[in-house]
């Protein structure tokens, strides 16, 4: 039995009903004896109009009324009226036509349901090759399905199972889980549209690896109460640790970088200054807190050094690195002989990302 929809009525022997208009609809898998009995025939597609007149007022759905048509091979709208007629006043229809009418229909809904059959092993292949994981949460069991991808993530027999969500929940983190349940409740709640979290899980080994867990609300009951969510798991734990490496990596970075005695700034594609370090405020006299997010133009009191706009298009421009010397002019008033070097940063497309400045100050070499 397949129901769409809601609940149904079961109705004993092999039969289709099917109209957009109807908010139910039964199907047996396979033809039987039931369709070569006019009588049964003639009583299901009675009991189907009856349907069809409580949700339409006796209308029939247009839609319908066309696959009526082709089912029971009628030439015109017509003889589909003529047919819905003699059906609801009990009059006598052709005992071939009727079973026609209904292996049609049989057949029809077989194709659909060979259709959706091909649709979900194709999501599924796609879900396997992404190494993505499937959930299902039933709130009124507090059943959750979980498929086999994801309890490979954590080192446990890949295959489906069924738990409850208190068993799921043992396995997060302590630090992870007070978080992990409030962007549940306000997923469940409506407060937010998805369940987008990030979070720890305990592996078989003991250690810990990292799951995003995606899912939104997919059933509710009459009342709009949530009573199923669904979605997909996914281990995150080599992004996290590239992450970690990569932050890691800054930090040194930006702590060398403070270090020099030789002023760096580095600035984004369309030339706002990103970085600087304390050499550099000490040349210019003018603080990262004031400049980083602007354009060194902005900067009221900064009197641009000779080929400054010229060189960073040359740099854009040409994607070629650029050394020249010129003059700097502090703030102060201070002016400083410098050769300047400035190089194009790449993206991994290798588009341009920015452009990075160091300033060597030669003051001193060119006084004597």
């Amino acid at each position: 039995l397949i129901s769409r929809r809601g609940p149904v009525r079961p109705t004993p022997g092999p039969l289709v009903c099917e109209a957009p208009h109807i908010v139910r609809m039964w199907v047996f898998a396979a033809p039987g004896p039931g369709l070569s009995n006019p009588d049964f025939c003639r009583h299901q597609l009675q009991e189907y109009l009856r349907w069809g007149r409580a949700v339409s007022a006796r209308k029939v759905n247009p839609d319908f009324k066309k696959k009526l048509a082709q089912a029971f091979r009628l030439p015109s709208e017509a003889d589909v009226d003529d047919l819905i007629a003699c059906l609801r006043s009990g009059g006598d229809v052709d005992p071939a036509l009727l079973r026609n009418g209904c292996l049609a229909l049989v057949q029809h809904l077989r194709h659909e349901h060979a259709a959706n059959a091909d649709r979900d092993r194709r999501v599924k292949i796609a879900m396997e090759a992404a190494n993505v994981g499937l959930w299902d949460w039933n709130l009124d069991t507090d059943e959750l399905f979980v498929d086999h991808t994801y309890f490979g993530f954590l080192g446990e027999p890949r295959q489906d199972r069924t738990l409850l969500m208190a068993e799921m929940v043992e396995r997060v983190h302590p630090e992870d889980l007070p978080p992990f349940v409030q962007a549940t409740q306000d997923a469940v709640r409506g407060k937010s549209s998805l369940l987008i979290f990030q979070h720890r899980m305990r592996h078989a080994d003991g250690r810990w690896v990292w799951i995003e867990t995606c899912g939104n609300v997919t059933a509710r009951d009459e009342r709009g109460h949530v009573t199923r969510m669904t979605g997909t798991q996914t281990n995150i734990t080599e992004r996290r640790q590239l992450e970690r490496a990569l932050s890691n990596t800054l930090r040194v970075l930006r702590a060398l970088l403070e270090t020099l005695p030789t002023p760096v700034i580095i600035r984004d594609a369309d030339r706002r200054v990103t970085l600087v370090n304390a050499a550099w405020e000490k040349m210019l006299g003018i603080s990262r807190h004031e400049i980083v997010g602007k354009l060194i133009e902005e900067y009221s009191n900064h009197k641009l050094s000779d080929n400054h706009r010229q060189s960073d298009e040359e740099v854009l421009g040409r994607k070629q690195s650029l050394r020249y010397e010129t003059v700097v002019h502090g703030v102060d008033g201070t002016h400083y002989d410098v050769i300047v070097a400035k190089t194009p940063l790449r993206g991994d497309g290798g588009e341009v990302t920015g452009l990075a400045a160091v300033v060597t100050d030669i003051s001193e070499q060119k006084r004597v």
